[in-house]
């Protein structure tokens, strides 16, 4: 089975590993883990800020991806038992990217997190895993975290 994982972040990359972790089904896995860098849009409020900074602070978000990425993989790897996991960055917009490599990889499920948020705060600030389950081509897995993991994120938060 080929599985594309969208990471937004630690957080939700972490829940996605620990919900994989309660599958029965992840023996032999071929998995790939996607991270997208959103571009940043310039707008009149941000024309102050030279291009060679707006540059070094995609960079300095795809360096810290990559990373991620890797610390994912380690955690990832041993449920997989002989599974591999491949991993990509890209500077996109998450929808696109996502639903782009899904079909180029030719997954046959698509892994994604949810902050379920409601009201105002979804319309507003839009809903990736949403818009992928809704243009998606293929069976997609929405993971949301669990009371616990939201309990240990607000503490650490403190």
């Amino acid at each position: 089975m080929k599985i594309l994982i969208a990471v937004e972040d630690a957080f939700f990359g972490g829940c996605i590993i620990d919900f994989m972790r309660t599958l029965g089904w992840l023996k032999n896995a071929q998995v790939r883990m996607v991270h997208i860098v959103e571009p940043l849009l310039v707008d009149n409020y941000m024309s102050f800020a030279p291009a060679p900074i707006l540059t070094d602070v995609v960079k300095q978000n795809t360096i810290s991806a990559k990373k991620l990425l890797d610390k994912l993989e380690a955690d990832l790897l041993p449920l997989l038992d002989g599974g591999v996991v491949e991993k990509a960055v890209y500077e996109d917009f998450a929808k696109s990217a996502i639903l782009d490599d899904a079909k180029k990889w030719n997954a046959d499920l698509i892994i994604v997190g949810s902050h379920g948020r409601k009201g105002f705060s979804k319309f507003f600030l839009g809903s990736v895993s949403q818009a992928v389950c809704g243009h998606a081509d293929r069976p997609v897995l929405v993971v949301r975290p669990t009371q616990e993991a939201l309990a240990g994120k607000a503490s650490d938060a403190a």
